[in-house]
């Protein structure tokens, strides 16, 4: 079981837990999380940028946006680079912890997005075609599977934060509006062709 615990400035705390045999059956690669940053000007992501472990791609967030996806497989299961997508791994016991980095160009918006893996035991789940859903995403994806999840949560993510940007512009700056439509549109286009490459 993966355990993730966020803490808030508040002291409130929000945690979030998954099941998977991946790392034990040596299976495939588990999505732990997604993540979409915000433009990281908060203090709380000031770093000093010549520490070793430092894994973090740089980008500019008044251009870019940098989405991540966290994944664990079995240290013996590997995780090849990817031609259009920065890998980083860190292994250790029996772990291999995958970073899928990916820069697009749009501006980072103020807020980030989380979305993270909520797994059920299969057998607490009666629909024959939920369950088989839960066995596979316990067991993990291949290393090509793992990349189009990555990929299609990434897209999933970019559509929320662009119609998020839209709702900021007036109906009346149609042609501003339009031109971000067909620009954002270009941009998924151009991401979903990375899961075949």
């Amino acid at each position: 079981m993966l355990k993730r615990t966020l803490e808030f400035v508040d002291e409130d705390s929000w945690t979030s837990s998954a099941l998977t045999n991946a790392i034990k059956t040596n299976s495939g690669f588990f999505p732990v999380t997604i993540i979409r940053f915000d433009n990281l000007e908060a203090a709380c992501y000031d770093l000093n940028v010549e520490s070793a472990d430092l894994i973090v791609p740089s980008f500019d967030p008044e251009t870019q946006t940098l989405l991540m996806g966290l994944f664990v497989g079995n240290v013996d299961t590997p995780f090849p680079q990817h031609k259009d997508i920065s890998v980083a791994q860190i292994c250790f016991k029996s772990v291999r912890v995958v970073l899928m980095f990916l820069r697009v160009t749009l501006p980072a918006g103020v807020f980030g997005r989380i979305s993270d893996s909520k797994t059920f035991p299969p057998d607490s789940v009666n629909d024959q075609i939920a369950r088989s859903n839960l066995i596979q995403l316990m067991n993990g994806y291949t290393v090509e599977k793992s990349i189009e999840y990555f990929i299609s949560m990434v897209i999933r993510q970019l559509q929320e934060h662009i119609q998020t940007q839209l709702s900021f512009i007036p109906n009346e700056e149609k042609e501003l509006r339009d031109f971000i439509i067909e620009q954002s549109s270009q941009l998924i286009e151009s991401i979903s062709h990375l899961a075949t490459t």
